[in-house]
Formats: structure tokens, sequence, C-alpha cells
């Protein structure tokens, strides 16, 4: 059986890696630690099952001046990244779980966003959450 290919944005790789290695057994992941590196994987590479996207990430050179300020000094970078992947051919209909220290979102403001959930979390809750978004897409 082919496994799902999950993006996983996440810009604090010392802190995930265990998560990364346990993502691995059952799905095929590609791993992007800034904006920039997501559109690069996004626009490289076949079609993505998921994404999982962290909320807090560093603001880089993929945004335009007003998405910038969207962004709030990387505090909302992932929700400004949700809505331009929302717009980009390859990504359109992928779907999204944003990933918060902070607390849950209300993911009907952003078109691919179909659940968030709060870090830390377990595995097991990581992955029902991407077998739930990935059988109703």
């Amino acid at each position: 059986m082919k496994k799902k290919k999950i993006l996983f944005i996440e810009d604090e790789t010392y802190r995930n890696e265990a998560l990364f290695e346990m993502l691995n057994f059952d799905y095929e992941i590609n791993w992007a630690t800034s904006p920039r590196d997501a559109i690069n994987f996004i626009e490289n590479s076949s079609n993505y099952d998921a994404i999982i996207l962290d909320v807090i990430l560093p603001v880089d050179d993929c945004f335009t001046e007003e998405e910038v300020i969207l962004c709030n000094n990387g505090s909302n970078t992932g929700l400004v990244l949700a809505n331009k992947l929302s717009k980009n051919i390859k990504s359109a209909e992928v779907p999204i779980i944003l990933a918060s220290a902070r607390k849950y979102f209300d993911v009907s403001n952003y078109p691919n966003v179909k659940t968030s959930i709060i870090k830390p979390f377990y595995y097991q809750e990581l992955k029902n959450e991407i077998e739930n978004i990935t059988n109703t897409k």
C-alpha cells in the first residue's frame, strides 16, 4: 500500500525530530523549516495528501509586504501561509492541520484548514487527525 504524502511545516527541528521519525513509519514525509521551504516543496513535488502547519513560523521572503504585516512578527505566519497555499494551484485542494501551542483556531476562516491541534500532542492524536482529513478529501 502506498504511503500518504505529508508536508510537515515546522521550524523547531530540535523539538520535533522524534515526531518526524514516527511520522516516517506511516507516511512519506517532507519537512519544511520555513514558509519559503514549504513553497519550494509544493512547487517541486508531486501532490501532497495533507499538510501539518505550525502557526508560529519565521517571516521570510515568500510573502508580499501586505502579508508580512499580517504575519504580526511571526505570531500569525502559519495562518498567512495557509491562505497563500489555498491560492496556489498545486496546494489549493490539500487539507491542512494547524498546529499551535496557543489555542484551537476557528478553521472556517481558512479554506484548506480542516482542523487544528494543540501542541504538544501525542503521535496517535496527530495520526488520527491526518487519517480523518485525508479520508474525507
